[in-house]
C-alpha cells in the first residue's frame, strides 16, 4: 500500500491473538469473530487474509452471512490451497514456493553450522518469487 501511495488505515487490519477459544466459539475459530468484527465496523468492499486458516474463518463467515463474495466483497488470501479451488466461488490466492522457502534457509543454516561466523553470513533478506491466482473472487 505504502508503494502504491496508498495510507495505511488500522482500523482495517485485525490479527489473532493466538488465545485459545471457549468451547461455543471454537467451531468457528479466531477468524470468523475477527472478520464479523471488522464487516460491522467498516465499510470494507474486499478482504486479504494472510494465511489458510484465516482464510477458512473469514470465509465461513461471509458464506454463513450470505455476502456475495465476489459482488458485495471481493477476496483474495496468502496461501494457496485444493480447497480454494473446491469453495464457491473459488479463492483468489498468493501462492508461496515453500519449498524454495525451505532450500534457502537450509543453505544458510547448512553454511552457519559449518562454522561459518555470523560475520561472513550477514543478515540477509532474501525474497521469493510468489503466483497471484486469479480465480472467482475477486
Amino acid at each position: 500500500l505504502t508503494e502504491a501511495g496508498i495510507k495505511v488505515d488500522n482500523n482495517y487490519l485485525r490479527f489473532g491473538e493466538g488465545h485459545p477459544l471457549d468451547v461455543a466459539r471454537l467451531r468457528h475459530g479466531n477468524n470468523y469473530y475477527l472478520m464479523e468484527e471488522l464487516f460491522e465496523e467498516t465499510d470494507i468492499t474486499a478482504i486479504f487474509t494472510g494465511n489458510n486458516l484465516s482464510c477458512a474463518g473469514a470465509f465461513m463467515y461471509l458464506r454463513e452471512k450470505n455476502i456475495d463474495v465476489p459482488g458485495r466483497m471481493a477476496f483474495a488470501t496468502y496461501d494457496d490451497s485444493f480447497w480454494l479451488t473446491t469453495s464457491t466461488p473459488a479463492l483468489t490466492a498468493i501462492a508461496q514456493n515453500p519449498e524454495r522457502i525451505g532450500q534457502e534457509a537450509a543453505e544458510i543454516l547448512l553454511k552457519r553450522l559449518q562454522g561459518l561466523s555470523p560475520e561472513s553470513l550477514p543478515y540477509q533478506n532474501i525474497r521469493v518469487e510468489t503466483e497471484m491466482i486469479l480465480r472467482e473472487s475477486v
